[in-house]
């Protein structure tokens, strides 16, 4: 494993697959959710430069269960 100390994220070393496996400490705080907010305001900005219409792309692409839970 290793550590990134900018945000206290542990992760699996390189070629152990494409997704996330570690996680973040609990004293990330504030700069983890600066980044978080930092990648949204940037894919935000994408979509509206792009006429992607955001709202429905989730209910099509997440929330498409949802009406089975009614």
């Amino acid at each position: 494993m290793t550590h990134d100390p900018g945000f206290g994220v542990v992760a699996a070393p390189p070629g152990r697959g494409g997704w996330f496996t570690g996680r973040v400490h609990d004293d990330a705080g504030p700069a983890l959710a600066d980044e978080v907010a930092d990648v949204l305001a940037h894919l935000l900005l994408l979509a509206r430069s792009q006429g992607v219409d955001v709202e429905a792309a989730v209910r099509r692409k997440w929330l498409a269960w949802e009406a089975d839970l009614t």
